[in-house]
């Protein structure tokens, strides 16, 4: 199995995207630090259907460390 350690003290950035609409939604706030390595956030998603959300990680000195796509129906 494949460890994954708590990190701290990264800044994150969420997109939302509906593809099969193209567009977005209002009301999200991203992720911040919350202790132990989790991080809370909101996505205000704005109808159901078809979602992607894309998560960006930046380092304490501003770096971009990567993304993910997250794709999924509500």
């Amino acid at each position: 199995m494949m460890s994954f350690p708590n990190v701290d003290g990264l800044t994150t950035e969420i997109e939302t995207l509906m593809p099969s609409m193209g567009h977005g939604s209002e009301g999200n706030v991203a992720p911040v630090g919350v202790g132990n390595g989790r991080y809370q956030g909101v996505v205000g998603l704005s109808m159901t259907g078809d979602w992607e959300i894309t998560f960006t990680f930046f380092d304490a000195s501003e770096v971009e460390l990567g993304q993910i796509v997250y794709a999924f129906e509500f």
